[in-house]
C-alpha cells in the first residue's frame, strides 16, 4: 500500500494512531534506503513526544549507531537539553561510555560548568 498526504495549515498530510502496542505509523524499507524520512523548510524533520518513555528511540544493529547527527553548517550534529538531569549522557557494557574526536583544532570531548 502506498499513502501520499497533503498537510494543510492545520492538519498533518499522513496520520497515524493506535491504541495497542503497536506504532501508529511505520515505515520499513527491505532495500538500502531510509524506512521513515522526514523534511521541513523551517522546524524538525522528524520529532517524538512521550509521556512515559523516549520521545525517539533508535536501535542499531552491528556496526553501526541507534541515533546518528549530522550537521552540514555550524550547528551540533547532536544535542541534548533537560531542564533537570543529564543532557546528553551515555553507557556501555564495553567500549566507551561517551568519546569525541576532533580532526581540527578542537578538544574531542569539552564540558562547561557555569
Amino acid at each position: 500500500m502506498i499513502v501520499v498526504g497533503t498537510g494543510t495549515a492545520t492538519q498533518p498530510g499522513v496520520s497515524g494512531s493506535s491504541n495497542s502496542n503497536f506504532a501508529g505509523v511505520r515505515g520499513s524499507n527491505t532495500a538500502t534506503g531510509n524506512g521513515v524520512t522526514g523534511f521541513a523548510e523551517s522546524g524538525s524533520g522528524v520529532s517524538g513526544e512521550s509521556k512515559t518513555g523516549p520521545g525517539v528511540s533508535g536501535l542499531g544493529k552491528g556496526n553501526f549507531a541507534g541515533v546518528r547527527g549530522e550537521s552540514t553548517g555550524t550547528g551540533n550534529g547532536v544535542s541534548g537539553f533537560a531542564k533537570a538531569g543529564i543532557g546528553v549522557s551515555g553507557s556501555t557494557r564495553s567500549g566507551d561510555g561517551v568519546r569525541g574526536e576532533s580532526a581540527g583544532n578542537g578538544a574531542g570531548v569539552r564540558g562547561v560548568s557555569t
